[in-house]
């Protein structure tokens, strides 16, 4: 099962940009992934269940809950998601059943007004021994690059989308989001073990995920795996 998942991941990413940086962090993933998995709590932000909905069609068998735990009350979703039958979008916490096998933040945390919250919201749902599996950006150390440069904000952030936000969708994110470049850097992977342990989780295993950049190999994103223990 460990095995399948993996590989039919690599797959599904064979055509992304970010392939070869998340490949590695699937497979570390893939190490604790129960073998019977059927019910899965995605932390969301007020966007589109894009991972959630890719993972609930590449596991038909499981049941994915994309919980929107964000300060807008009943976020637009568009129509193709309603059409996954073993996906399910959840606005209040109240709403949410569990117990749940584990949770997934997948590049969301970071958008949350208090991700502390969600975190205990979602040790609060998941079964005893159940895991969190966490991957979100990890660039605290470009505002230092960017003061050292005395670098004015759209310099910066053309500098930012050639080394580090070049993909097609970060770059939209980057222009179309207001302080997207501030936002995306202010915290990384020890806030967030901090977060986490806050919230309840023993750290399992935890990795910053580099990238070749002029100023050398800078981490971009983390993967962060946590187990509730009762």
């Amino acid at each position: 099962m460990k095995n399948y998942i993996i590989n039919q991941l690599k797959g599904s990413l064979s055509n992304n940009e970010n392939t070869k940086l998340f490949k590695f962090i699937i497979e570390d993933i893939g190490k604790y992934v129960p073998s019977e998995t059927n019910r899965v709590l995605d932390i969301a932000s007020d966007k589109d269940p894009v991972f959630s909905g890719f993972m609930a069609k590449l596991f038909p068998n499981s049941r994915f809950v994309h919980f929107k735990d964000s300060k807008k009350i009943l976020p637009i979703i568009h129509k193709r998601y309603s059409r996954i039958p073993n996906l399910e979008i959840i606005n209040n916490p109240k709403d949410l059943d569990g117990p749940y096998d584990f949770g997934i933040a997948f590049l969301t945390l970071h958008e949350l007004y208090d991700p502390v919250k969600s975190l205990k919201e979602t040790y609060k749902r998941i079964k005893n021994n159940g895991k969190i599996f966490i991957i979100d950006y990890d660039l605290t150390w470009f505002p230092k690059i960017v003061k050292r440069g005395k670098w004015k904000n759209r310099t910066a952030m053309k500098i930012f989308e050639k080394y580090i936000f070049n993909t097609e969708n970060e770059k939209k994110v980057l222009w179309d989001e207001i302080n997207c470049m501030e936002n995306h850097s202010k915290k990384g992977l020890e806030d967030y073990i901090e977060y986490c342990k806050k919230a309840g989780f023993t750290l399992l295993e935890a990795k910053s995920h580099r990238i070749k950049t002029p100023w050398g190999e800078k981490p971009k994103v983390f993967s962060y795996i946590g187990e509730k223990n009762v």
